[in-house]
């Protein structure tokens, strides 16, 4: 079982950051992606000396000012000229109120911002609040893809530790352990899939535990037996402190999710499993 473990959010503050950083050390991480229009998302470089960590661009649509001029891109900003908050943003991709070209505008932006600074070590693509998986993003993702080869993609679709610590996949067969919004979910993603994965470099799926908590994801890796002959990506949100956070509903949970990757028992249940970044897909 091979298993990506990326950090979100790099970039938007020092303690998820340095969070990053010292979990990159270890090797509780294999890679990371930055936000480019958040403030310390430069600092970046402290990863280049970890040859086999990926970096890659955590696409933000919905914090913060774009990278472009907001000019060139009003159907993405507010009067202020920052970014939609993500329930607004998809309201409005509902509404048919989202421009593709200028999704694609801002997504070129922000990858070649990101490329022009660590180069080739510029690894996959994942989306903030998961704006990827909804449309016209992802309509777009496939357009930009055919422009920028070779890079990996987080996949939309999700794999569930089960309470008898097994992976599955959700499907119609399944009925007795996910309720039918998840199974239709889950086949909306999976159409998404195999479009996206013929642009595409992708994991199998997300993993995550059937509580659909990521600090009890991570704790259950230790207890789960191994998927032979598949690729799962786990992202998290890991912050040393606090302090320096926005209020959001991760806030609390980002401290207790770099502890948990701080910990030898993690560390010692790694050992179970091979891990890899996006370019060893």
């Amino acid at each position: 079982m091979r298993i990506i473990i990326n950090a979100d959010d790099f970039g938007m503050t020092r303690s998820i950051n340095q969070a990053v950083v010292e979990l990159a050390q270890i090797g509780s991480l294999t890679s990371t992606t930055a936000m480019v229009n958040m403030p310390y998302w430069k600092q970046v470089e402290m990863l280049l000396p970890f040859d086999d960590f990926g970096i890659g661009l955590h696409f933000n649509l919905t914090e913060g000012k774009p990278v472009c001029d907001s000019s060139l891109v009003p159907s993405l900003v507010d009067a202020d000229g920052n970014f939609h908050a993500f329930s607004e943003f998809r309201s409005r991709c509902k509404k048919n109120k989202i421009n593709k070209d200028e999704i694609l505008t801002e997504l070129k932006a922000q990858f070649e911002l990101l490329y022009n600074f660590i180069g080739a070590r510029l690894t996959h693509i994942d989306s903030h609040q998961g704006v990827h998986k909804y449309r016209p993003v992802s309509d777009v993702l496939i357009d930009f893809g055919s422009l920028y080869k070779n890079l990996g993609l987080r996949s939309p679709r999700h794999y569930f530790i089960t309470n008898k610590n097994v992976v599955v996949r959700p499907t119609a067969s399944q009925f007795s352990q996910f309720s039918f919004k998840r199974i239709f979910v889950e086949y909306y993603y999976n159409t998404y899939q195999k479009s996206l994965s013929k642009k595409f470099r992708m994991p199998a799926g997300e993993l995550l535990d059937i509580s659909l908590q990521k600090t009890k994801t991570f704790e259950r890796l230790i207890d789960i037996r191994p998927t032979s002959n598949i690729t799962i990506e786990i992202p998290c949100h890991p912050a040393t402190s606090t302090n320096d956070l926005p209020p959001s509903k991760l806030t609390d949970k980002r401290v207790r999710e770099y502890q948990i990757l701080m910990s030898s028992d993690f560390i010692g249940a790694l050992n179970k499993y091979q891990l890899i970044n996006f370019s060893n897909l």
